[in-house]
């Protein structure tokens, strides 16, 4: 009599929680915020019916044992459903981009032309590519050193600045220790 007690009490604990999850994906589900719920309660209540059936099968040491599986199962399960949806969402995203592509490709196509056959594509490569090359052959290089060097000097006294204001805190202390021991 205590035995049946005990897997109509297990029952009624589970169709609880159930409830309960149930009502909560209806809430969340109207304010839009447990995107997750549906597959929750499908696996919850699969998962329901096989834990009854072992623990009226194989008893209550057999359910405790598989705890951790009654727990982490349907986890897992609802994890690999919603990978399972985000693959899916990539893949309308990618197709989505794909008919993007080909409806602009029209687009695409004329301004290729306009690059090839209308000669911008050799105003660019000029003014990008040929440019800077034919600014370097035409310049001065003793110019160019002097002109490297004094920022070479800038940046060497920046540094020796920044070193020197790094120590100065200590330099200043050790001073007043060899004034307070008369030694300067």
């Amino acid at each position: 009599m205590q035995r049946e007690y005990l897997y109509l009490g297990n029952y009624i604990f589970f169709l609880n929680i159930f409830s309960v999850f149930n009502w909560q994906c209806q809430q969340s589900a109207v304010h839009n915020n447990a995107w997750w719920c549906s597959s929750s309660d499908s696996i919850f209540l699969c998962s329901a019916p096989f834990y009854l059936a072992v623990n009226v099968v194989y008893g209550a040491e057999v359910s405790k044992e598989l705890a951790p599986l009654w727990v982490l199962g349907p986890l897992i399960m609802a994890l690999y459903i919603m990978l399972w949806r985000w693959l899916c969402a990539l893949y309308v995203f990618s197709f989505k981009q794909t008919i993007k592509v080909v409806k602009n490709s029209p687009s695409y196509c004329m301004l290729a032309y306009s690059y090839v056959f209308c000669g911008k594509l050799k105003e660019d490569i000029e003014t990008h590519i040929l440019q800077p090359i034919l600014s370097i052959t035409n310049t001065d290089y003793k110019q160019l050193g002097r002109k490297k060097l004094k920022e070479l000097s800038e940046w060497i006294v920046e540094k020796y600045l920044d070193f020197v204001e790094s120590i100065w805190p200590f330099y200043c202390r050790t001073i007043r220790f060899l004034k307070r021991a008369n030694l300067i």
